[in-house]
């Protein structure tokens, strides 16, 4: 099953500050899989790859779209997978970041779509499914959310997790210090930390 169809049937059932953001990249594979008995997928075959990240400064779509792009360039020009396709024998026809808002309860998507994938498009999708346009609010819901699931135990087994050191760079603390100040009433719309793993207060800000 698709990595973002099955995020999106479980949306409403996320809980607390809900699961690490989710990276897929779709790549086009433009001739037959090389290797002796490999099977050919045909020209313009696509596969999907995807990991998870926790750590990204999710302050609005620029800085979601700079790390999709910043991976792609590092894919595209490194020698990663030459062995496996070829030279030019693939690109990277799409790109989606989702970083989860758990207090609109909003799941945060930036798409990137053409070759390399060049134009941009960002969109949030509610509980059931359904897109909403995005604002402020909902961004910076979604920041606040990323700094939270940073500072919280990593999921337990989860293969293909990638942790950024958030933290250590400039101006995160000052940002987490404000959101989490300015919106500190909507921790009541999280489950209470304990059940978490959290400290003893009675929602993640509290903590």
């Amino acid at each position: 099953a698709d990595c973002l169809a099955a995020r999106t049937a479980v949306l409403d059932r996320f809980e607390g500050c809900g699961p690490p953001d989710l990276c897929r990249f779709t790549k086009v594979i433009k001739a037959g899989w090389p290797g002796a008995g490999a099977p050919a997928l045909g020209d313009r075959s696509e596969l999907r790859f995807f990991h998870y990240v926790i750590g990204l400064h999710v302050t609005d779509a620029a800085s979601v779209t700079q790390y999709l792009r910043d991976l792609i360039a590092a894919q595209e020009r490194g020698p990663r997978g030459a062995w496996l396709f070829g030279p030019q024998e693939w690109e990277i026809s799409a790109g989606i970041y989702c970083c989860y808002d758990a207090f609109s309860r909003i799941d945060v998507r930036v798409e990137l779509r053409g070759h390399g994938a060049g134009g941009s498009n960002s969109y949030g999708v509610n509980e059931h499914g359904v897109e909403v346009q995005l604002c402020r609010e909902i961004w910076e819901g979604a920041q606040l959310s990323a700094l939270l699931r940073s500072v919280q135990a990593p999921p337990q087994g989860l293969l293909g997790l990638r942790a950024l050191p958030l933290f250590s760079k400039d101006g995160v603390c000052e940002s987490f210090v404000r959101l989490a100040t300015k919106y500190f009433e909507w921790g009541d719309n999280l489950d209470a930390s304990t059940a978490n793993g959290g400290g003893a207060g009675t929602h993640a800000l509290c903590d």
